[in-house]
């Protein structure tokens, strides 16, 4: 058949024509021609519209189709998009993350500024465990916000499982910064439990209370360190955290700690050493006013009794009595080993 608006062959079955986009059964249009083509001549008006028409994606047709094939494309781009937002939501750390690393930031300044206040005293001491009991506190709330809310379902649902994407690397490495963090905090408070005992029983002079205090500062110093890597691992390549090169004063306690022993030690030792020397003072002066006291008893004696001080047969020392009627009184010098009976 032919298409009735320009008079080109259509195939039977057409719906559309292929040149000018005539529809076949528009409301208005009349049924197609099915002429011969030779009886079909092609006026010049019939040039003139298929000039003008500008071919079948210039005609309703064609402009519907073209809008149904721009939805068609335009909904793959946007479903496209929403694929690949989805695909890219886990490249960056979740936002219930980042607020607890905010939370966990402020608990390290405000435990810094505590144990920065820290003495080496029995009251100061005291203050600091009350302190480092409520941080214990904190932290632990802390971790239950990012085992509920941190990295993606799939995380929580089977926390064994390694991490696959950013939002779960990083909710992991959080996760395990306040988890050294927390035993960070236990052995500071295992410290000052430690040095407050040896304080109150004047324990800084036995060897062995200095021992396992230097041994908790070593554990102290080693987990300041794990707890910076850990920090480190999770602000690394994490362009939502700002940042800085200030370190937090709270885990260098481990080397500030160890210096301030050390001089309380120092101070300990010091101590004993001058009240043993003070002892042995008034021991030695004890001893020679009692030596004194004997001497003058003895003169007294011997000028009382008539008795005679001679040397003592058997160890030489002077203070072996004879007196007149011929016994004799034990040497103080050899504890009565010179003693021996001689006619006066």
């Amino acid at each position: 058949m032919f298409c009735r608006n320009c008079g080109s062959s259509v195939n039977d079955g057409s719906k559309f024509c292929p040149e000018c986009g005539y529809r076949f059964g528009d409301p208005g249009a009349t049924a197609p021609m099915t002429v011969a083509p030779a009886a079909q001549a092609q006026p010049p008006q019939d040039a003139d519209r298929k000039k003008d028409s500008g071919g079948f994606f210039s005609s309703p047709a064609g402009i519907a189709l073209v809008v149904i094939i721009g939805v068609a494309v335009l909904g793959g781009l946007v479903l496209g998009g929403i694929f690949i937002f989805k695909a890219g939501a886990n490249d960056k750390v979740d936002a219930a993350t980042m607020e607890v690393w905010e939370d966990y930031e402020a608990l390290l300044e405000d435990d810094s500024d505590e144990v920065a206040r820290i003495t080496m005293d029995t009251a100061s001491l005291n203050q600091a465990q009350e302190d480092l009991k409520k941080s214990q506190t904190k932290l632990a709330a802390l971790q239950e916000i990012q085992e509920e809310k941190g990295g993606t379902d799939g995380l929580r649902k089977n926390p064994d499982a390694k991490p696959a994407n950013t939002r779960d690397i990083k909710a992991e490495q959080l996760a395990v910064a306040l988890e050294v963090y927390k035993e960070y905090v236990k052995k500071m408070v295992e410290y000052i439990t430690a040095l407050n005992n040896a304080l109150a029983g004047n324990q800084l002079i036995n060897p062995d209370v200095v021992n396992n205090l230097n041994k908790i500062l070593t554990e102290l110093q080693n987990l300041a360190k794990s707890v910076e890597k850990a920090n480190g691992e999770f602000v690394a390549d994490n362009d939502q955290v700002e940042k800085t090169d200030e370190g937090f004063g709270v885990l260098d306690v481990g080397w500030d700690w160890t210096k301030k022993t050390e001089q309380k030690v120092n101070e300990a030792v010091a101590a004993e050493q001058a009240r043993i020397q003070s002892e042995t003072a008034a021991a030695q002066q004890a001893a020679a006013a009692a030596e004194q006291q004997a001497a003058a008893q003895q003169q007294q004696e011997e000028s009382e009794s008539g008795g005679q001080r001679i040397e003592c047969p058997e160890c030489g020392g002077l203070g072996y009595f004879i007196f007149p009627d011929g016994s004799t009184k034990t040497c103080p010098n050899c504890e009565g080993k010179g003693w021996y009976w001689a006619p006066y």
